[in-house]
């Protein structure tokens, strides 16, 4: 979808509509067939974007915006991600453009290349403020990435974060940043660190260490669970074919910990 061009819209709704592939730029194909489910271009206006209890799948990028674009907010709710590529859940992808507002809730993140990305306009004001809160990360951001890539020089509303269940970090379920090798992932990127509470890790989630390897770069304090992304989710490496290849089907993030189930971690969707 694309906005035409110079137009001031006060918002625009995506509501229980799931968003998949299609034969001519199928899943299998470079970032998930390349798409995007919105990708201004046009230096218009958007007042608000909601995407609510929509499912998401085999995309480049889900919201990227470019020129000068700018959206004040985006609110995500009760949605799932998987198989996001490399441009993420949110990017300003221009100097002059920005998203102001992110507000995301009850909805989760799976096999994603990169999450909520800001690396083009560092001014102040660009990104006003985030709060995500109730959702669950599996497989989520390559290596050495943040789980937030907002590199604002400030952020006035901050970044808040409450209730979030994190696995391992990985673009995808059979290159999961795990085990002899795992590089880890940051907390964050940027000058802003989140408020968080009511943080959850599976016990293999890695942190990135420092160049000395002693302390971490950015950690999101949080509480690390007994069980592993198999022991804490149902179905999250839906497997490969004949050719070792993923087979890029849904996973099932159903919480299957008793320890996950009793802190009522993530997405409210998969508990017990």
């Amino acid at each position: 979808f694309d906005l035409p061009a110079d137009v001031d819209i006060a918002g625009v709704t995506f509501e229980k509509i799931e968003f998949t592939d299609d034969e001519s730029k199928p899943r299998s194909s470079g970032n998930f067939g390349g798409t995007y489910l919105f990708n201004p271009q046009s230096n218009a206006h958007l007042g608000t974007l909601t995407i609510q209890s929509c499912v998401v799948r085999y995309k480049r990028g889900v919201l990227r915006i470019r020129s000068t674009n700018v959206v004040d907010n985006v609110v995500i709710d009760d949605c799932i991600f998987e198989y996001i590529g490399g441009y993420g859940i949110t990017n300003v992808d221009n100097g002059d453009a920005a998203i102001h507002n992110i507000k995301v809730s009850n909805s989760t993140f799976a096999n994603c290349v990169r999450m909520f990305v800001n690396t083009k306009n560092k001014s102040a004001g660009c990104t006003q403020s985030v709060d995500i809160r109730n959702c669950t990360f599996v497989y989520f951001s390559q290596p050495s990435r943040g789980i937030i890539e907002l590199q604002d020089d400030e952020i006035p509303g901050g970044i808040t974060m409450k209730n979030c269940l994190f696995g391992p970090a990985g673009e995808l379920y059979n290159k999961g940043d795990v085990g002899e090798g795992a590089t880890g992932i940051k907390g964050w990127t940027g000058a802003v660190a989140p408020t968080a509470s009511d943080i959850y890790y599976t016990s293999d989630f890695v942190k990135r260490m420092n160049a000395e390897g002693t302390d971490v770069d950015n950690y999101i304090e949080g509480t690390v669970l007994s069980t592993d992304v198999t022991g804490t989710f149902k179905n999250p490496q839906p497997g490969v074919d004949a050719e070792g290849n993923p087979t890029l089907d849904p996973g099932d993030y159903t919480l299957i910990s008793d320890e996950a189930n009793k802190f009522k971690a993530g997405d409210p969707r998969w508990l017990k």
